[in-house]
């Protein structure tokens, strides 16, 4: 397979950014509905509905903030910054929603789900709380996110050196 030029990386960079501002208009489409169901829902339950609704989605809101982060990335590479502190913070702010939002996932939804609903409250099926549990799928999210975060600090480490070898290069040859 052939080399990817700067213009095609940057092409298919600015492709992304669209594709990537698409998912994120479709789960923020999918939150609204969500919500207007719950609102539109038995008037008694409104109350009751909205609130754990909101406690359901409320990782959505980091998987958004990673979303835009990627977004962001993806134009920034479009625009031609093909590497350095802007692919850095990319990655940084990606790990940390990722991060957030998984440990969110793993610990207060599962402990929600699982906790007891008091009868008359939505369904009024009790569940009993039998203490944490952890799906990997989350655990792996939240090794996922550190990685990045390990990354985005190599990255930015390996641009200031490329940014000091620059510096060193251009005062050599003043002296030359």
């Amino acid at each position: 397979m052939a080399a990817l030029t700067d213009t095609e990386i940057q092409r298919r960079s600015r492709q992304f950014a669209v594709i990537t501002a698409g998912l994120a208009l479709i789960i923020i489409a999918a939150f609204a509905i969500t919500m207007v169901s719950a609102l539109t829902g038995p008037a008694a339950d409104r109350p009751e509905l909205t609130v754990l609704y909101l406690v359901y989605w409320s990782p959505t809101l980091f998987y958004l903030w990673a979303l835009s982060a990627v977004r962001k990335t993806f134009r920034d590479i479009g625009q031609g910054s093909m590497f350095g502190s802007t692919i850095a913070r990319g990655l940084r702010h990606i790990g940390w929603a990722l991060l957030m939002g998984g440990t969110i996932n793993s610990i207060i939804i599962h402990v929600v789900q699982s906790a007891y609903v008091p009868d008359g409250f939505s369904t009024g099926e009790t569940h009993a709380f039998r203490g944490l549990k952890f799906d990997p799928a989350y655990i792996m999210l939240i090794l996922t996110a550190l990685a990045l975060l390990l990354l985005s600090r190599l990255i930015a480490a390996a641009a200031n050196e490329h940014e000091r070898a620059n510096r060193l290069e251009t005062e050599l040859g003043e002296f030359l």
